[in-house]
């Protein structure tokens, strides 16, 4: 497909020309047809940036000479083509792997040199707004709001059915009837958020709806986080807001700023009971501005109510197909047509006594009458289910017996005749998907456990699969590297228990690292593992889930004589209003101020909040939890100071920890000694670099047998600790997604016992120390992304063990050093096209090497 001429006469005239002649030859000649057809998916990634490099040239009136490198190379790459077309068959080789080279050659420019000048263009616009009093960082919002994450829809659901009509009424009501305000309803698991994601990807309504804005909200809501995420813009600016007023009030001023190129649609989604005072905020008077809500509630101050109804049988039976019944490969067992109608037929009827109305019919729950199940001799073996036909339900019971066996089937059935025969309440419904808990119990205690577990997290919130790894490693005695865990999440997930996503697709089938893949679960599965997990009296649960509500606190824990809980997992997550407290006076803090608590002795403690004070204080507690091996410590909110490390100091089993979103700067200022720590993750952090600068003891004493470091999205970090370079027996250090740090210092060659060593994602690493060829034992080494590395240490064969290297997305490397033909026993490099080049004249010194090409992105944003 041909391109718009691009802006610049010179500079577009040669893009177009090349272009051009790349289709025209394509055609003509099949024997490059493969090669060109990637030079010209190439051209096609690189025209937006082409336009964007002219236009801030243009705003910043720069000469054209910085274009003169471009156009030499476009105005080169029509010539080779025009060759192309004239050149003898025995010639054909040379010219295809020129071709190549031109190919390389653009990536290369666009995504080191085009993006220099880009990225100085935006700085100098920055630096022109700095100066008019905005406060901006690298990607123009302030630090403290870097990872509220995106305002756009989540993507569109794999399968919808049953969902046509209220689309249509929908799009009638938001689109021609002009209601400014609706509110799906429907009870949990009903499809409320599947049918408001269809909408936000529906066709006509995105052409309606120029501006889509989507966020969650969840039982506690943060009115000031939530429209700071509906702020988040790459290219604007996040105010400061003073309280909610003027949070409600600088919204109301965006929509209508955005209103100027179209109409705009906020959905919020998951609305609980209670939130009147919240909706009352988002009660624009905006003409073009739609608000669309989905709760288990009516609000009718606020909008109008839309309820989602049940689905018809053949709907029914559609999903029900979807969810238990194999689409592709073979199975053991597939009931015939008139058995699903069967089914969905008797399965409808008793929906219809229901007091709730349901939406989405997506898992097989055998739930109705008690009855006799027949099977008839010499007929086709009949499995007939009692679906209560809440979606949620039948996707979890359906998926557990997706492919299985004739009598697997036979044994749910039975089970599941026994239960209930209406749904009127969440509580029955809980009780429907206990089947499949039951089913986890068949297969695998263990799987259960780690279901259970899930409940550990707050609501709504995406949970790392790394401290789920954590957990699991001492809780279950499961490989400390993730993999049995992993498996364990694929498993839940196949059975609808969880969703499990993972950003980087190939990440983990690489090399095992899982730091991108995130759990998601929903909220009346979490309700069913806390459900469960309370079933037992406090004193025989494994795991104790503790809620605090503004200061208040569980009737059982404020007793004078408190039950004595041996649970192996704590989890206590406190709200946003969770404050200090003095008999029955609430006494407002800027930090949190944990109350004299009696606390089980746990191996695992779990720590949620959501806060809006400065800072956040480690209870006291902690010091009496000598069986403690992990400790986790989460911030869902803006990014506060975490305070009262010393607590730590007794705890002799400590194993491992994992702080995400605060700031540590006095994480080393005591002389506490972790004396038994071997793994510490730190995520979304800062000040990591002032924590360890100002440690009272050296760090070698105070972590003696640290093996273990992951750092991941620590924006501040500019260069690694000098310290850590003494922790000797340290095997594993992870960095990634740190822009701003520089390189690794010199001393790293003091990490004699360090294995793996990943830069992944450090976009300002330019060069790695010489002394890295000091590190005998690393077998593994992992610089992908880093886009402005440029050299290769010389000493590289001095990492004599290396077994496997990964370096994509490294188009600054221009050569190695031939020093890598000594690698002998290097047997994997995982690379892009153009890091194969660099390689392959090294293959015959290197006769156990194999080199796997993932594609490299060109945009060189998603790093």
């Amino acid at each position: 497909m041909a391109l718009a001429l691009v802006g610049g006469a010179a500079l577009g005239a040669a893009f177009q020309s090349l272009l051009t002649a790349v289709i025209k030859v394509s055609k003509k000649f099949a024997g490059f047809n493969s090669i060109l057809k990637k030079l010209e998916a190439t051209l096609e990634s690189i025209n937006p940036y082409i336009q964007e490099m002219e236009r801030l040239n243009d705003e910043l009136d720069r000469p054209r000479m910085e274009m003169e490198k471009l156009i030499q190379i476009l105005q080169d790459g029509e010539k080779l083509i025009q060759d192309c077309s004239r050149c003898y068959c025995y010639q054909r080789i040379g010219y295809a792997n020129k071709i190549k080279a031109l190919d390389a050659s653009l990536l290369r420019l666009f995504q080191v040199d085009v993006q220099a000048q880009v990225s100085r263009d935006v700085k100098e616009i920055l630096a022109i707004l700095k100066s008019n009093g905005f406060n901006w960082n690298y990607r123009g919002v302030s630090d403290e709001y870097e990872n509220l994450g995106s305002c756009n829809a989540p993507g569109p659901p794999e399968f919808m059915v049953g969902l046509d009509v209220p689309l249509k009424e929908l799009k009638r009501r938001l689109c021609e009837d002009g209601e400014p305000r609706i509110v799906i309803r429907a009870p949990g698991g009903c499809g409320k958020t599947t049918l408001a994601k269809g909408l936000c990807h529906d066709n006509e309504v995105r052409e309606y709806f120029k501006h889509i804005l989507y966020a969650t909200v969840s039982k506690r809501p943060n009115l000031i986080a939530i429209i700071t995420k509906l702020f988040w813009d790459e290219d604007e600016r996040v105010p400061k807001f003073q309280n909610e007023e003027d949070a409600a009030n600088q919204m109301e001023l965006k929509l209508k700023k955005k209103e100027e190129s179209g109409a705009v649609l906020l959905v919020l989604d998951d609305v609980w009971c209670g939130s009147e005072s919240l909706l009352a905020k988002f009660k624009f008077g905006i003409l073009k501005s739609k608000v669309l809500v989905t709760s288990r509630n009516e609000f009718p101050e606020f909008g109008s109510t839309y309820n989602l109804e049940l689905l018809n049988e053949e709907d029914a039976m559609a999903l029900f197909r979807h969810s238990a019944i194999p689409q592709r490969g073979s199975c053991n067992y597939t009931p015939s047509n008139s058995l699903v109608k069967e089914v969905v037929c008797h399965s409808t009827l008793i929906y219809r006594t229901c007091t709730y109305t349901s939406s989405i019919c997506i898992h097989f729950c055998f739930l109705s009458k008690p009855q006799v199940i027949s099977f008839v001799s010499g007929a086709q073996l009949q499995i007939v289910g009692h679906c209560k036909g809440l979606p949620l339900a039948l996707e979890v019971v359906g998926r557990s017996l997706h492919g299985k066996s004739v009598e697997i089937w036979r044994s749910r059935l039975m089970k599941l005749s026994e239960g209930p025969s209406i749904v009127d309440s969440e509580t029955d419904l809980r009780k429907c998907l206990q089947s499949s808990l039951d089913a986890l119990n068949d297969e695998d205690v263990m799987l259960k456990e780690c279901f259970m577990d899930l409940g550990s997290f707050p609501e709504d919130q995406k949970i790392p699969a790394t401290a789920l790894i954590d957990m699991w490693a001492e809780l279950y005695n499961l490989d400390k590297d993730g993999v049995h865990a992993i498996a364990n999440l694929h498993k839940l997930s196949s059975q609808s228990l969880l969703n499990l996503a993972v950003a980087r697709n190939d990440a983990s089938e690489i090399d095992g690292w899982y730091s991108d893949a995130i759990v998601m679960q929903h909220d009346l599965l979490r309700d069913l593992a806390i459900y469960q997990s309370n079933q037992e009296p406090i004193e025989e649960r494994k795991r104790l889930f503790v809620d605090l509500t503004g200061s208040k606190l569980p009737e059982w824990w404020t007793e004078e004589e408190q039950p004595q809980s041996s649970a192996r997992l704590v989890s206590i997550s406190t709200g946003e209003m969770f404050s200090s407290r003095q008999g029955d006076l609430q006494i407002p803090e800027t930090e949190v101020r944990w109350c004299n608590m009696q606390i089980p002795d746990p191996e695992v403690l779990i720590l949620n909040f959501n806060q809006t004070q400065k800072k956040y204080k480690l209870p006291e507690f902690i010091k009496q939890m000598d069986k403690l091996k992990v400790l986790i410590v989460t911030n869902y909110g803006i990014a506060v100071e975490l305070t009262n490390f010393s607590v730590l100091g007794s705890l002799s089993n400590l194993k491992r920890i994992r702080l995400e979103k605060v700031s540590i700067p006095t994480l080393c200022n005591t002389s506490m000694e972790l004396k038994n720590l071997e793994k510490i993750s730190l995520v979304m952090c800062y000040k990591i670099g002032q924590a360890f600068a100002s440690s009272t003891i050296q760090i070698p004493e105070m972590l003696p047998n640290l093996r273990e470091i992951n750092i991941d999205y620590c924006n501040d970090l500019v260069e690694l600790p000098e310290g850590f370079c003494d922790l000797v027996r340290l095997n594993k250090l992870s960095i990634s997604n740190c822009p701003k740090l520089s390189g690794l210092p010199e001393g790293i060659e003091k990490l004699a016992n360090l294995q793996v060593l990943r830069l992944r994602a450090c976009v300002g690493v330019s060069k790695l120390p010489d002394s890295i060829g000091s590190l005998h034992k690393l077998s593994f080494l992992d610089i992908t992304g880093c886009v402005k590395l440029s050299e290769m240490p010389n000493r590289i064969d001095g990492l004599r063990d290396l077994r496997e290297f990964h370096m994509r997305r490294c188009p600054g490397l221009c050569e190695l050093p031939s020093s890598v033909k000594n690698l002998v026993d290097l047997e994997s490099v995982i690379c892009d096209d153009h890091t194969l080049l660099l390689w392959e004249s090294f293959k015959q010194s290197l006769p156990n090497l194999t080199l796997s090409v993932r594609e490299v992105s060109t945009d060189w944003h998603l790093l």
